[in-house]
């Protein structure tokens, strides 16, 4: 029996219901919001000094999508004991300027002369002792437009409020916790309740810390280290420390608060050796450095070894450095450099290795700093490796330059133009130990060896770069003979100076 056309019309209907039905939640209207969100400038600060005046400013916005006349706001700002409140600026672009749209006056800001903040003549404002804040602000005359747009999402400046800083025996964190958020319309009925998004909380010290570490080209911790940090070197000095290091050469200080200052620092590490010279240094470095942050990790430092008192002489008295006890032995413990060069002996060759490696004689003045370092500070580790690192002085960060270096990489020195880096590598084959030139395109990462003539067998050391980038000179010396009773790995105390094109060292 065939169905009527009534029934058949009345299913595509039904059909087209349950399809509105489905389709209806997509055009249902936006749920309204309203949030207050508040922001530190800056989010970190030090506490004040006598004279000496610090200031935060804590921005108030709205997000949300319901437009609105007046805004009642409650906060409260930490316990009332670390700041004090200075003023309260209710931004004219938001708020109006003038005539109907909102009657502003002058506060004077007593603090900054004749500098002035504003809040609305028949606004209602608080902030008492206990860091509550309170204030209304609202757009006046029957006329005036809302603020938002109903329906679309939008963010709005409240207002600006600023403190000052008090001073505080410690370090503590500053909350924000709005509890009141009503936004009103024209007649001052509430039109939605608004909620604080999470704030960070503002963070005061009474000081700025430095910290760092320090080690030992092939070598465990040395014991014994001080460092003594100076503000202002050039000027009129301010002298903090010395603090030692703890057992893992790490140190950290802000002298109990008295670390405050911005700018230039200069910082001497220095090593002594209990029982022998109480006096005197016998390992060394320095740092030179702006301090920019609250905070700042300086980049490890290597300890300078060899020749401390300029005598010509590496010897116990006056460097307090001696290798006579352990030389042309089999190392059992690792001494103080290490068997930095891996032949299993500690001698003359790892002195020179490590003295020459390092190579930061004196203040650190630039952008970058590029250095040899062991890898390997174990105690349990005999025969150390060291790697070539490229790191940036102010940021206190480093990284290796060749990820996968299966050479131990000793003299790095970069081209004039800091595209190259031409450096020694030592590689073992069949047991004898190889120096050769290597060079490192520094943007690629890329390592090679460097083109030599194919009749140079002597071993390549020290490398350095001609003033204009052109040639490369480096210390050639022939190399030893497995069953020499002089063997070294190299014949250190016979060698000539070689000079290449930089193109060859390049590869180009």
């Amino acid at each position: 029996m065939k169905q009527p056309l009534l029934i058949r019309f009345g299913i595509r209907g039904l059909t087209f219901l349950l399809l509105l039905m489905l389709i209806q939640p997509v055009f249902a209207a936006a749920r309204p919001y309203m949030n207050i969100v508040a922001n530190w400038t800056p989010s970190q600060t030090l506490d004040t000094n006598g004279a000496d005046e610090r200031f935060v400013e804590l921005q108030m916005l709205v997000q949300g999508n319901v437009q609105f006349w007046a805004a009642e706001i409650s906060c409260t700002v930490g316990r009332g004991t670390e700041l004090e409140f200075i003023s309260l600026q209710a931004p004219a672009n938001v708020w109006g300027t003038s005539g109907t749209d909102m009657t502003l006056v002058p506060l004077p800001d007593t603090t900054n002369g004749d500098i002035f903040s504003y809040t609305a003549a028949t606004d209602v404002f608080n902030a008492d002792a206990r860091g509550t804040l309170s204030f209304t602000l609202s757009r006046l005359g029957f006329t005036t437009s809302p603020l938002g747009v109903n329906g679309a999402d939008y963010s709005l400046n409240l207002a600006n409020v600023r403190f000052k800083v008090m001073e505080l025996a410690s370090n503590t964190n500053v909350a924000v916790t709005c509890r009141v958020a009503n936004f009103l319309d024209r007649d001052g009925n509430l039109v939605q309740r608004g909620r604080q998004t999470r704030t960070s909380a503002l963070t005061i010290l009474t000081g700025y810390t430095l910290s760092g570490s320090v080690s030992r080209q092939g070598s465990r911790i040395p014991s014994n280290v001080e460092v003594t940090c100076t503000n202002d070197p050039d000027g009129t000095p301010t002298v903090f420390g010395p603090i030692p290091t703890d057992r893992a050469g790490n140190f950290s200080f802000d002298e109990d608060g008295e670390l405050r200052t911005l700018g230039l620092y200069e910082c001497d590490v220095e090593s002594k050796l209990d029982g022998i010279t109480p006096d005197q240094p016998y390992l060394i470095s320095q740092l030179r450095f702006l301090l920019r942050t609250p905070q700042l990790s300086l980049l490890p430092v290597v300890m300078r070894t060899g020749d401390i008192n300029g005598d010509d002489v590496i010897n116990f008295g006056g460097d307090v450095f001696s290798l006579a006890a352990v030389y042309d032995t089999v190392v059992v413990n690792p001494f103080d450099t290490g068997d930095v060069n891996g032949d299993r002996r500690v001698d003359d060759t790892d002195l020179s290795l490590t003295a020459a490696n390092v190579g930061l004689t004196g203040p650190i003045t630039v952008d970058h700093i590029l250095y040899g370092l062991g890898r390997d500070f174990s105690s349990d580790v005999i025969f150390p490796n060291s790697q070539l690192w490229w790191g940036f002085a102010e940021e206190g960060n480093s990284y290796p330059l060749i990820a996968r270096s299966r050479t131990r990489d000793f003299w790095p020195m970069i081209s004039p133009d800091g595209s190259t880096i031409a450096y020694t590598a030592a590689t073992d084959r069949r047991g004898v130990t190889s120096y050769d030139l290597y060079y490192l395109d520094v943007d690629r990462g890329r390592a090679a060896p460097a083109r030599l003539p194919r009749t140079f067998t002597d071993e390549a050391l020290a490398p350095s770069w001609s003033p204009d980038g052109s040639m490369v000179a480096f210390i050639c010396t022939p190399r030893g003979e497995v069953g020499d009773p002089n063997f070294e790995g190299y014949l250190y105390n016979n060698g000539d100076i070689c000079i290449i094109n930089s193109d060859d060292v390049r590869g180009d």
